[in-house]
């Protein structure tokens, strides 16, 4: 018997499009979902932040930090086990 979750329609992903979410520690805001991919795009809310570079590699700006987290599971079937650890704030 299996207890994979099945996996969320596409409107389903979209209506979290704008949410906010805490996740690894820190709170993100989903900002798009990827259809061909079925993946979910987060970006930082809080001070997690990268560093863009140049062509040469010096330091330009900070940008907030952006993940791509897929919605399927990497490792086999069913829901990716990092987002049932992600907590979607009531609106």
């Amino acid at each position: 018997m299996s207890d994979e979750q099945p996996l969320p329609s596409i409107d389903r992903l979209e209506a979290l499009i704008g949410r906010q979410v805490h996740y690894l520690g820190h709170d993100w805001q989903v900002i798009e979902i990827l259809e061909e991919e079925l993946a979910i795009v987060l970006q930082a809310t809080d001070n997690s932040e990268r560093i863009l570079a140049n062509a040469h590699g010096e330091p330009v700006r900070a940008l907030p930090d952006v993940i791509t987290l897929p919605v399927a599971d990497p490792d086999g079937g069913g829901l990716n086990p990092a987002l049932r650890e992600m907590q979607v704030s009531e609106q």
